[in-house]
């Protein structure tokens, strides 16, 4: 969820394998590095090098934007009136975020998005 120039996660699950990326609830995080920055930023009403491509590819992946050894991937969680709501992303150790890897998230992360747009309530004005 974006909040003026930062984001905050609202919700998390960490992975059951010893090595690997850890994020608190209510964390804040700067919007203009990590996949989920990117896709509420150029969703969001700032612009920024990134801009066109996310919005024309409908996600972003970042590969050690914000630490070094993680990589993540993330797209838009748009409601039934077009309205940006936030962003749904995954995480993982960088070297374990191959091509595949990618792939996959990205179709779960998809998926989800779609699924959950048809849930939220309207948006307010």
């Amino acid at each position: 969820m974006r909040d003026g120039n930062q984001r905050i996660c609202l919700y998390r699950v960490n992975s059951p394998r010893a090595v690997r990326h850890h994020l608190d609830e209510g964390q804040r995080l700067p919007l203009d590095r990590g996949a989920a920055g990117h896709v509420l930023a150029a969703y969001g009403d700032q612009s920024g090098s990134n801009r066109k491509m996310v919005l024309a590819q409908g996600y972003y992946v970042s590969l050690g934007e914000r630490d070094p050894e993680v990589a993540a991937a993330a797209v838009p969680l748009i409601d039934g009136q077009g309205k940006l709501r936030g962003a749904l992303s995954v995480s993982a150790i960088r070297m374990r975020f191959d091509t595949q890897a990618q792939k996959m998230a990205l179709k779960a992360l998809k998926s989800e998005a779609r699924a959950l747009a048809g849930l939220l309530p309207a948006s307010e004005a």
